[in-house]
């Protein structure tokens, strides 16, 4: 049967090196297909085409249904993808926004984990924007397998479809056997396409880090492009689960809290790509300048991530410090700042954020620059000043519902309450209720209505659509009871809200969840037993036990930090259990032997434990040595301050010399 009874043709959709495709239309059915037809002496370069497609049922693939020949040629019928190509879409419009290309890139990921887990797996081998389509509904679908093939371990012989230049991996063009990874540096060029504009195959012949060409772009984004995009497959994504992992949690890489959660370090190599009359040149182990710095870079900077992940505030500073002279920006700086305001320290996130901006005057550009900028503004008091840098961040990601939120608040801090219904009404006509309940409760909570704000917060994690809103109303709110802690009641209220945040992200937040947690009960005991009776003790005894508790889980998660031994240390010796305070702190100096703070709490411990002696068994003796060493360290402020007083006192009654 020829495919003329079954089909008629419509109209000729395009035409490449393997054959023409037209628009054809089920003569009974009445529904539009596509049409491949390829010459049969051509049918060699379909190396499985037909194959791979008769098998294949997903929702981001087109779907065979006929196949015909005639003495010349065979016709393939599949789906009719309506839409254009994200080849068509970057012509038109120049480069598609972060936000699609986000939701894009999950897509692929779905279509390519399908591809990646068939028996056996099915390697695409030609991912490219010209082979995206993007369907009216604003979805994609991935087309054309003219070159996939069948991957099989024991294949090591050479290619003999290559794929796209300037898109296919260096793997293609050597002897090297293609695999999963191929397709996920081919997916990484295209993401890199399609957000920047920028094709591989022009000038400037380089793979830039995206936020060099635009400073809005997110730190996550620039992350995975640049591990997908690696010359060596070993430094890639080793699978498309792994690079998904990373999508869905995009955000976490501009927040340090969350940035303790990454234990994998990466280590990238530079990838400087050149085309010189239509020769694709690839080097794995050549001198290139600016690639060995940003190698360096990036090497540097995430060890210093993961010094600041682990407390080392100090060791990070310097290195971060120095990934930023290597890279000519103050990405380095910007971390340190974000870890003083995380930790609270909004004087030392100012002073590094000012530092930051005369050194690097770019950095002005960063949205998320000026929202730390703002935070630490916000928290000295400074809320006029603030808003302009909250005003600067939005400007640059005016769909960044963080930087309209803490606008919004910060307006009403400052008495311009005016801009701050503007800003609500803005947010009200282009985002959905969830978001707009939970700018709205920044305002209210901005104006101290405690019970008004927390009604809009509760709104927002109810009705929001977007995870990252939900979690960050649940903080918000934490927070709002969090200000009212000496009130018992807003600490049970804090308490409840943070169970509920773990049942609800039992996989997610955890740090969070658990270091608030671990800090409520223990103010919650401190205000119980100030009542007298054997009943409020053992009730706050139990608090004692929760916080610990809650401080241990932390640590056997993988995100303890100094602080967190410091804690258990501190909780143990209010409950007098000396020994588990003396524990705490051992494994601190151990992990910690720089933190100063680990040496001044023992002082105090042993000072505790000798005064519940007998006195003719006291023995201060050590403290002196625990002091030396606090002040070798570099230890200060108010609570050594505390400690030399008392020692004064011990002293003056002869107890230490």
């Amino acid at each position: 049967m020829s495919y003329k009874e079954v089909y008629e043709e419509l109209s000729l959709l395009g035409e490449g090196g393997m054959g023409k495709v037209y628009l054809v239309r089920h003569r009974r059915l009445g529904v539009l297909r596509a049409m491949k037809v390829v010459r049969k002496d051509d049918a060699t370069k379909l190396p499985a085409e037909v194959d791979i497609l008769k098998n294949l049922d997903h929702q981001r693939l087109p779907r065979l249904h006929d196949i015909y020949e005639d003495d010349q040629n065979i016709q393939i019928i599949q789906d009719y993808v309506e839409g254009i190509s994200a080849k068509e879409g970057i012509e038109r419009g120049g480069k598609f926004d972060e936000a699609h290309v986000r939701k894009w890139a999950g897509q692929i990921c779905e279509a390519l984990k399908y591809l990646h887990t068939r028996n056996p797996p099915i390697i695409h081998r030609d991912i490219k924007p010209g082979n995206i389509m993007i369907t009216p509904e604003g979805d994609i679908k991935l087309i054309d397998f003219g070159i996939a093939k069948e991957y099989k371990k024991d294949a090591n012989g050479p290619s003999e479809h290559l794929g796209t230049m300037g898109y296919a991996a260096p793997e293609q063009y050597t002897s090297a056997p293609t695999d999963a990874r191929t397709d996920i540096y081919s997916l990484g060029i295209t993401l890199y396409h399609m957000i920047t504009g920028k094709s591989p195959y022009e000038p400037p012949y380089e793979l830039r880090p995206i936020r060099e060409w635009n400073r809005s772009y997110s730190e996550g984004m620039e992350y995975i492009i640049q591990k997908c995009t690696q010359a060596d497959p070993k430094r890639r994504y080793q699978s498309i689960d792994e690079l998904q992992r990373d999508l869905d949690n995009i955000d976490d890489f501009g927040n340090m809290r969350e940035r303790r959660k990454r234990r994998e370090r990466l280590k990238l190599a530079g990838c400087f790509m050149i085309f010189a009359f239509g020769v694709f040149l690839i080097s794995y182990g050549s001198e290139i300048t600016k690639g060995e710095r940003q190698t360096i870079y990036m090497e540097q900077y995430d060890k210093g991530i993961a010094l600041l992940s682990e407390g080392e505030l100090d060791a990070a500073v310097k290195t971060l410090y120095s990934a930023d002279e290597y890279a000519g920006r103050g990405d380095g700086h910007k971390a340190v700042a974000a870890a003083y305001m995380d930790n609270g320290n909004g004087s030392g996130c100012l002073s590094v954020i000012q530092d930051t901006a005369a050194k690097y005057p770019e950095m002005r550009e960063d949205p998320e620059f000026n929202y730390y900028w703002g935070l630490a503004l916000d928290s000295l008091g400074n809320t006029e000043e603030a808003a302009k840098k909250f005003e600067a961040a939005e400007e640059k990601a005016p769909d960044n519902v963080l930087y309209m939120y803490y606008l919004a608040r910060s307006y009403t801090k400052s008495g311009q309450d005016g801009k701050a219904e503007k800003m609500l009404e803005k947010v009200k006509a282009k985002a959905n209720d969830g978001i707009s309940s939970f700018v709205y409760a920044g305002i209210l909570a901005a104006q101290n209505r405690v019970d008004q704000a927390a009604e809009q917060y509760t709104l927002c994690i109810n009705t929001a659509k977007e995870n990252d809103i939900r979690i960050a109303a649940y903080k918000e709110l934490v927070s709002l009871y969090g200000k009212n802690g000496s009130d018992i009641g807003m600490l049970d209220k804090e308490i409840a809200v943070l169970q509920d945040m773990r049942r609800t992200y039992p996989n997610d937040e955890q740090a969070f969840v658990l270091e608030q947690l671990g800090e409520a009960y223990y103010t919650k005991s401190g205000i119980v037993s100030e009542e007298s009776g054997d009943e409020t003790d053992n009730k706050a005894d139990l608090l004692r036990k929760e916080s610990i508790s809650c401080f241990n889980e932390l640590i056997s998660l993988g995100y303890g930090r100094a602080s967190t031994y410091l804690n258990i240390a501190i909780v143990s010796q209010r409950r007098a259990d000396y020994e588990g305070a003396e524990k705490a702190l051992l494994q601190m100096i151990d992990r910690y032997p720089n933190n100063s703070d680990a040496y001044v709490q023992m002082a105090f411990l042993t000072i505790e434990r000798e005064g519940a002696k007998p006195q003719s068994r006291r023995n201060y003796s050590t403290i002196k040595d625990y002091y030396k060493k606090a002040v070798e360290l570099g230890a200060s402020g108010e609570k050594l301050q505390r400690l030399e007083g008392v020692m004064a006192d011990l002293k003056s009654a002869g107890w230490i010399r």
